[in-house]
């Protein structure tokens, strides 16, 4: 590679879209891994298709990278490529029409049988917003 595209890229976002630091660090340590990545398959990144970008996001997933940073490192090679497009180095962005991986979702905690009926013995039911209170309390459960 004659030209250092990853410098380039660096400075336009410091300079040109006033990223902070932080920001051009990280995008830069996403963009170090694809750049890795191409290396060790003997890819040249500015000949990247969509099927290239797709099989290094099922590498970082198979790394143990989490859904959202693998989604981060997408956005990074999403601008990335969008300013090697913008510069006509490449003449078509690699990632376009690219989904980013789902995190999952933990699933939502729910009460035990016992933790439902202390809740449910909670209400003094002897007085009027008691009962009312034990009534919605059923109905909520229900």
């Amino acid at each position: 590679m004659s030209r250092d595209y990853l410098a380039e890229f660096k400075n336009f976002l410091r300079i040109e879209k006033g990223h902070s630091p932080n920001t051009v660090t990280a995008y830069a340590h996403d963009l170090e891994t694809l750049f890795e990545f191409c290396r060790k398959q003997g890819w040249d990144i500015t000949q990247l298709g969509r099927e290239d970008i797709l099989c290094w996001s099922r590498h970082l997933l198979s790394e143990g990278l989490s859904a959202r940073s693998t989604g981060r490192s997408l956005n990074a090679a999403r601008s990335f490529f969008r300013f090697l497009l913008g510069d006509r180095i490449i003449s078509a962005d690699p990632t376009e029409q690219l989904e980013t991986p789902r995190s999952l979702k933990p699933l939502p905690r729910f009460l035990n049988k016992e933790e439902v009926e202390n809740l449910l013995a909670a209400p003094e039911v002897d007085t009027p917003r008691g009962s009312r209170d034990r009534a919605m309390l059923e109905i909520l459960y229900a």
